[in-house]
């Protein structure tokens, strides 16, 4: 079969291996079979955002929409992806977290997170109402009350699945009929945007001074968790 050729002179030649290297280093080269099969999408055209690519080194399988915690990037075949596990206890650094998209990834295997803005999250099965805010629940990949995300309501796509957005904006509460002590996570209630103490409890922290029992509260997402802060 004929094949179509091209003759460049030297100048123009250079010019485009230069700009080949420069897009495979960019991540904006359409990808090969095998990078399919690691994440990335092969029907993605040259000017779109590249993907966020993971690969899961949690010892579980990563359910679809699952919450993932970021550790450390692995740098494989010329490609960087970004390993991730189970989210880890809410006393310590959890942020910023990753959702998994519409594929589980196996042990050792690759995905794709969800790039947003908005996302589609797999809760641990709470009545959740839009204007609630989710986080990691502990040793697992699934949400519950918590730091990083508000509900913009349900999805039908799954079961437990809801639609969020990213948010970090301060809400107020009340410490329960005992002082949150600090060092020692507690759940507070939430108070909703009229002042009524509601009967949700959201998981904070106190890392200045304890606050005593049934107190006003504000809180503040800080490190992926909730910390308190007394309303004087």
């Amino acid at each position: 079969m004929a094949q179509d050729l091209a003759v460049f002179d030297e100048a123009t030649a250079r010019r485009v291996l230069n700009a080949i290297d420069a897009l495979e280093a960019s991540g904006l080269l359409g990808p090969t079979t095998d990078e399919v099969k690691k994440g990335y999408d092969e029907n993605r055209t040259w000017n779109e955002i590249p993907p966020i690519s993971v690969y899961n080194d949690s010892g579980h399988t990563v359910p679809a929409y699952g919450l993932m915690q970021m550790t450390t990037t692995l740098n494989e075949d010329g490609r960087n992806y970004v390993k991730v596990k189970r989210p880890i206890d809410s006393a310590l650094l959890r942020c910023p977290l990753l959702i998994n998209g519409p594929t589980e990834i196996a042990v050792g295997g690759y995905g794709t997170a969800q790039q947003g803005p908005t996302f589609r999250l797999l809760t641990d099965g709470g009545s959740y109402v839009a204007g609630d805010r989710l986080g990691a629940k502990t040793s697992t990949f699934t949400a519950t009350y918590g730091a990083l995300f508000a509900v913009i309501g349900s999805d039908s796509i799954d079961t437990n699945i809801v639609r969020v957005m990213f948010d970090v904006s301060s809400f107020k509460g009340k410490t329960k009929s005992v002082a949150l002590v600090v060092g020692t996570p507690a759940n507070v209630y939430f108070t909703d945007a009229a002042g009524t103490v509601t009967s949700r409890e959201y998981l904070a922290e106190t890392d200045v001074s304890d606050i005593p029992a049934d107190t006003a509260i504000d809180l503040i997402p800080m490190y992926g968790r909730l910390v308190a802060r007394e309303v004087c």
